[in-house]
């Protein structure tokens, strides 16, 4: 691990509240379904360090958007969360609607950040948001403008962000559920498709995240977890392992914590911490 970290990169230290119990889950449509989750780790003692808002918290899946009326008044919203001690951390997927009624279609258009065909046509693709186009990460000027894009979701409290379907992902039903491999992109300003691209997709989103995280609020620590990167993702991100059910089983398909001992059975699971607690 240290030979392998000494080549692709070091993890920074996080921020103290990530280390702490984070609640994610589908279903957290408003700002008082949040306040009564909140409200009932405290009710039955127990610890919570952040709450994550996936997609159904947006205006119709679109990324980098919280309905103002479901979320209102999101500033004092997570600062009453922050007082609390709980942090609130928001999903966002690469994709883009595709939609000319979207400034930040409008924007990667005259940017032209979007992957296209060989052909110069955008490469458009159903996701969440219905029609959507993709970023071309490879990019450092598109990665720079993406970098832009989260400057109002920190300076509303924001305190983390959750990269999703950044494989890239796309529903279809044949073939890879991913962009074609003759897709175009930049690569830096070599040059190429998505069979070279495919890898670092999610890795250089990742960057781009991070490095408006540090732009925005170089006196705080970023706090990233993402679905997808490659060799060297630790440098700015965590990962998770995909949605799984809340069951006992899934939880041993988890990865296992390298800093603890995890001991399991049929019947139970035991943690042993550093500290020695069980």
């Amino acid at each position: 691990m240290e030979r392998y970290t000494q080549l692709t990169g070091r993890a920074p230290l996080p921020p103290r509240w990530a280390l702490g119990y984070h609640q994610s889950r589908w279903g957290y449509r408003t700002q008082d379904k949040v306040r009564q989750e909140v409200n009932l780790f405290q009710t039955h003692d127990l610890p919570l360090s952040a709450i994550h808002l996936d997609i159904d918290c947006q205006v119709k899946n679109r990324a980098f958007t919280i309905d103002p009326k479901r979320f209102p008044n999101l500033r004092n919203f997570t600062q009453e969360l922050a007082e609390l001690g709980v942090r609130c951390v928001a999903i966002n997927n690469p994709g883009i609607k595709y939609s000319r009624q979207s400034n930040l279609f409008l924007e990667g258009q005259i940017l032209d950040a979007f992957c296209t065909y060989p052909n110069g046509e955008l490469i458009i693709a159903p996701v969440w948001a219905g029609k959507t186009v993709f970023p071309d990460f490879t990019n450092p000027d598109v990665r720079t403008w993406w970098s832009q894009q989260f400057a109002y979701l920190l300076k509303v409290g924001i305190a983390g962000v959750w990269n999703d379907m950044n494989e890239p992902s796309v529903f279809v039903s044949w073939g890879d559920p991913t962009l074609p491999l003759v897709a175009q992109h930049d690569l830096e300003g070599k040059k190429g498709d998505h069979r070279q691209a495919h890898n670092v997709y999610g890795f250089l989103e990742n960057q781009a995240v991070y490095e408006g995280m540090r732009q925005y609020q170089p006196q705080k620590r970023p706090f990233i977890v993402a679905r997808s990167g490659w060799a060297g993702l630790q440098r700015y991100a965590w990962t998770w392992t995909g949605d799984i059910v809340s069951t006992w089983e899934a939880l041993l398909d988890t990865p296992r914590p390298i800093s603890a001992g995890i001991l399991s059975s049929a019947t139970h699971l035991t943690i042993i911490y550093p500290c020695g607690n069980t």
